[in-house]
C-alpha cells in the first residue's frame, strides 16, 4: 500500500476492502449512516475519493485533516520532482522525530510521522533537533564535531570517520533548533558553503556557540567546489588525513573571526490552537530574560531612567520596581524567541506573538522559572544566616537586587567576621551619637537597631522595628 492510501484509510474507521485496490467507508464530510463513499487507488498511486451523497473530494479531505496534495504521493525514482534521498532526524533516545526529503530537481521538504504509519508534510510544533544527534551524544568528547550546512555533507564526513552534524532547513536556521546543548564543551569545526549565505550561517552559529563550545574553528575548504561534498569528491583516498591536518591548522574563531557579543539561542515557537502548549513554551523562553521578575502575583521590571514621585529621596539612577506593561512583555518575548505559524498551504512562516499569548502569560499569576523580586537595595544586605551579599546583582537566596548608586563603593566584609568584629563596629557607629545622652542602654540599642534595620531587613521575617 502506498503512503497516500495508507494515510487516507487510517482516517476512515470501519473501512472495508471490496476489491484489489478499492474500499468503501463512511464519508467523514457528512453524517453518514452507511458506507456511501468509495476509495480507489489509481494507477499512478493517487487516491480517488467519491462520495455517492455528493460531498466533494475537497470537503472529504478537510474532514479528514488532509490537503488535496496529500492524495498524490512523491514518486521514488529518477524523474523530475521525485525523492532521491531521505535524512532521519532522531531525538536523544533514537526515536524518529522527522525527516528531511531531497528531490530532483534540487529541492527539500520536511515530513514527520503521523502516528498511523504515514507522514505529515510539515514540521508543525515538532522540536528541531541536530542531525545525527544520538551519534553525536555517543561520540567521544575528545573528537571534534564538524558542523556544515547540509545533510549530504554530514553523511559524507561521517563516511570518512568524522563526527558531524547540521541543523534542518539549511543556512540561517540554527536559531530554530530547540536545543544545541550537545555541542556545549565540545571542539567545534564550522565548514561554510562558499557563498555569502553559507558564510553568514557560519558566523551565526559561531556567535551562538561562543563561550559554550570548548573551541570553535572555521575552515573554508580549498579548491573550486562549493561545499564539503564537492571537496571530498576531489580529495582522493587521503581525504580524511588531509581534512584532519587542515582542522588543526585552522585558528580558533576568537583569534580570526570578529564576533558580536554572544546572543542566547532563541527557540522558535509555532503558534497553534494548542494554546496551553504554546504558553508553556513561550514562558520557558521568557525565563532567559534576566530583566523580568515576579512579585505579588505580577510580572515586574526594574527601571533606572526615571524616579517615581512617591516622596522618597533617591540617588540619581537608583533602581525602582515597576509592573511590566504588556507592550514591554511582548517586546521581551520577541527577544527570547522567534514565532511562526502555518499559512493556508501548510508552510511555516514568520509571525508576531499574538495578543492572546501576551495576555495569557501576563495573567497567569505564577511564572515558574521567573525570579522573585523581594526588593532592591543600594547597599550590601545581611542574610538570615549572617552572611553578607555584597556582590552587585541579584541574590537568589534573598530575592533582592543589590545595585549601588553611581560612584558608591563599600569596603568588603570579610567572611570570617565574628562577634568581636560586630561589637567593634557597633562601638564605631555609636561614636556618631556619643554626645547624645540616652536614658538607658536599651534606648541606645533601639537607636542602633533602627539604624541597622534597613540593612538587615531581609535577614528576618515579620514586622519591624
Amino acid at each position: 500500500m502506498g503512503e497516500p492510501i495508507h494515510n487516507v484509510l487510517a482516517r476512515l474507521p470501519g473501512h472495508r476492502q471490496v476489491g484489489k485496490a478499492q474500499w468503501e467507508a463512511k464519508c467523514p464530510a457528512h453524517e453518514d449512516r452507511h458506507a456511501s463513499m468509495s476509495v480507489k487507488l489509481g494507477d499512478d498511486g493517487r487516491v480517488l475519493l467519491h462520495c455517492h451523497a455528493g460531498c466533494s473530494p475537497t470537503e472529504i479531505c478537510q474532514a479528514m485533516g488532509l490537503r488535496m496534495g496529500e492524495l498524490f504521493p512523491p514518486k521514488e525514482g529518477g524523474a523530475a520532482g521525485t525523492i532521491i534521498a531521505t535524512y532521519d532526524y532522531r531525538d536523544a533516545d533514537g526515536e524518529l522525530v522527522y525527516q528531511v526529503v531531497r528531490f530532483v530537481p534540487k529541492g527539500f521538504r520536511q515530513r514527520r510521522p503521523d502516528g498511523r504509519g504515514g507522514w505529515l508534510w510539515n514540521l508543525g510544533s515538532t522540536p528541531r533537533v541536530l542531525y545525527r544527534l544520538p551519534e553525536l551524544i555517543a561520540a567521544s568528547a575528545d573528537e571534534p564535531v564538524i558542523c556544515c550546512e547540509g545533510e549530504k555533507d554530514v553523511d559524507a564526513l561521517v563516511k570518512l570517520g568524522f563526527v558531524a552534524t547540521t541543523c534542518p532547513q539549511g543556512a540561517g536556521k540554527w536559531s530554530k533548533l530547540a536545543d544545541d546543548s550537545a555541542l556545549v564543551g565540545r571542539d567545534v569545526v564550522l565548514i561554510p558553503d562558499k557563498d555569502e549565505p553559507g558564510r553568514a550561517h557560519v558566523r551565526d552559529v559561531a556567535m551562538r556557540l561562543a563561550n559554550r563550545a570548548r573551541s570553535i574553528r572555521v575552515l573554508e575548504l580549498p579548491g573550486p567546489g562549493k561545499d564539503a561534498s564537492d571537496w571530498i569528491a576531489k580529495a582522493g583516498t587521503d581525504a580524511a588525513g588531509q581534512l584532519r591536518r587542515m582542522i588543526w591548522q585552522a585558528g580558533e574563531v576568537d583569534a580570526e573571526v570578529p564576533l558580536t557579543p554572544q546572543q542566547p539561542l532563541r527557540p522558535n515557537i509555532l503558534i497553534t490552537t494548542e494554546e496551553h502548549e504554546v504558553i508553556e513554551t513561550a514562558l520557558q523562553a521568557l525565563t532567559a530574560d534576566p530583566g523580568v521578575y515576579q512579585r505579588g502575583g505580577m510580572l515586574m521590571r526594574v527601571i533606572r531612567d526615571q524616579q517615581p514621585d512617591d516622596g522618597i529621596l533617591r540617588s540619581p539612577g537608583s533602581p525602582t520596581i515597576q509592573s511590566l506593561p504588556p507592550a514591554n512583555l511582548r517586546e521581551r518575548m520577541t527577544r527570547c524567541a522567534t514565532f511562526s505559524k502555518l499559512n493556508n498551504k501548510g508552510d511555516e512562516v514568520p509571525a508576531h506573538p499574538p495578543p492572546w499569548l501576551v495576555s495569557a502569560i501576563d495573567a497567569r499569576g505564577e511564572w515558574p522559572g521567573i525570579r522573585p523580586l523581594m526588593g532592591v537595595s543600594d547597599a550590601p544586605i545581611l542574610r538570615s544566616d549572617g552572611s553578607v551579599w555584597q556582590t552587585p546583582g541579584y541574590d537568589p537566596r534573598t530575592g533582592v537586587l543589590y545595585e549601588p548608586a553611581a560612584g558608591m563603593t563599600f569596603p568588603p566584609v570579610h567572611e570570617e567576621a565574628d562577634l568581636d568584629d560586630a561589637i567593634a563596629a557597633a562601638e564605631r557607629l555609636l561614636q556618631v551619637v556619643c554626645d547624645f545622652r540616652f536614658e538607658s542602654k536599651e534606648h541606645q540599642a533601639a537607636w542602633l537597631a533602627g539604624l541597622l534595620t534597613p540593612l538587615a531587613r531581609f535577614a528576618f521575617a515579620g514586622p519591624t522595628p
